[in-house]
């Protein structure tokens, strides 16, 4: 039987760049008045922002492979919860409104005996909506995550069918094998499927429709580096994965990351 959950529903606005607007369009503790937003990572200079996002990314891409670490939190671990943080001090605590809509929610769940409220957002402003909001973090709950404690899912509105995507110019694929030396997994015959894709993708090539270019490594590091290069249409990813599960002393999962990973292949 499917857990049936309770929507604390999240709409976030804007009029430009440097207003934003967050509303509680529905939730077990009722709406909320439209309120302004202030981000605090949101400046004058649109490079401060991107330099954000990369820093993230980074730090996401990083701490995969600090996966089950022991001990104080690395340099990863703490980019993202001082980003969860200052997301969620925003929100959650800056805006009155809000705070108080998500204080009602809680309390009305815990006197029913109840623990099933989930989080949906709705971002509309692209360059938050870009941002990993999976990492809000409440340093005053245990988890800190709130993904780790709730769920956390993305509302789109769909006006209709998507429409077609258009490409200007050649479809630039990137690729890439993560082939790990390890007893742990077995070797993948990399020259048989870089020559199988080769073979696919010839006439395309030589008819100018399609750049496709490799990764040159297997980390994430190497990924995030070949992804700055150039801008890219498809991803296409050759190698292991499976979801690693591991329980903490008290019998729960590992806190660290507010969802389970797929382990990291490395070469």
């Amino acid at each position: 039987m499917s857990a049936t959950f309770q929507d604390f529903e999240l709409e976030i606005s804007s009029v430009n760049r440097f207003e934003y607007f967050g509303k509680v369009t529905n939730s077990p503790g009722g709406q909320s008045d439209r309120c302004p937003l202030k981000f605090k990572f949101i400046t004058q200079d649109p490079k401060d922002f991107d330099i954000l996002r990369l820093t993230i990314e980074n730090a996401v891409l990083r701490g995969s492979a600090d996966a089950g670490r022991r001990g104080p939190a690395s340099q990863p671990e703490r980019v993202l919860r001082d980003f969860g943080g200052e997301l969620f001090r925003s929100i959650f605590v800056d805006a009155g409104p809000i705070r108080e809509a998500y204080a009602r929610s809680k309390g009305a769940l815990n006197a029913a005996g109840q623990n099933n409220l989930r989080m949906k957002l709705r971002i509309e402003p692209p360059d938050l909506a870009s941002l990993p909001w999976e990492y809000l973090y409440d340093e005053n709950e245990t988890p800190n995550y709130i993904g780790l404690r709730l769920p956390v899912v993305r509302s789109i509105d769909m006006l209709g069918a998507a429409g077609q995507m258009q490409v200007k110019g050649p479809l630039r694929i990137l690729g890439m094998i993560a082939n790990p030396a390890t007893p742990e997994w077995p070797r993948l015959d990399e020259s048989a499927e870089r020559r199988r894709i080769a073979e696919g993708i010839d006439k395309l090539q030589r008819d100018g429709r399609v750049v496709f270019e490799w990764v040159a490594g297997g980390t994430g590091t190497d990924l995030l580096s070949k992804l700055m290069e150039n801008e890219w249409h498809i991803f296409h990813f050759i190698g292991h994965g499976g979801v690693e599960e591991r329980s903490g002393e008290n019998g729960e999962g590992d806190i660290g990351k507010p969802a389970s990973r797929l382990r990291q292949s490395r070469a």
